[in-house]
């Protein structure tokens, strides 16, 4: 059964952008590669670092948000929701609360830690 927004809306992105399903891919590999290529970090515009890392628009996997590996690229939103990518590993994540707890809500990073472990 589909529960809507995430199945049909990130996970039917998801499977165009990296062709995981065996579609065509939307990005080419040079695309994915400047995504996951760090081009920013550090401080933010509010005078903090937390850690992150940016590539050209995506989150990257850093201390703050950790996700996959070195091929993860994603974003995260208010409420815990978090999305990513990773074409090494082949798969697509996506996170969605349905109640918001505020700044360093660990659902989302426990998910990604159970979904380590069925990895390779």
């Amino acid at each position: 059964m589909s529960s809507g927004w995430v199945d049909e809306g990130f996970g039917a992105d998801a499977a165009a952008i990296t062709g995981i399903d065996g579609s065509p891919r939307l990005l080419t590999p040079d695309t994915v590669g400047d995504a996951v290529r760090e081009v920013s970090s550090g401080a933010g515009f509010l005078g903090f670092d937390a850690g992150a890392r940016w590539g050209s628009g995506f989150l990257l996997d850093s201390p703050f948000r950790p996700t996959l590996g070195p091929r993860s690229f994603g974003n995260d939103g208010a409420g815990g929701q978090f999305a990513f990518g990773d074409d090494e590993y082949g798969v697509a994540f996506a996170y969605t609360a349905n109640r918001m707890l505020g700044h360093g809500d660990p659902r989302a990073a426990h998910l990604i830690t159970a979904l380590r472990t069925c990895l390779p």
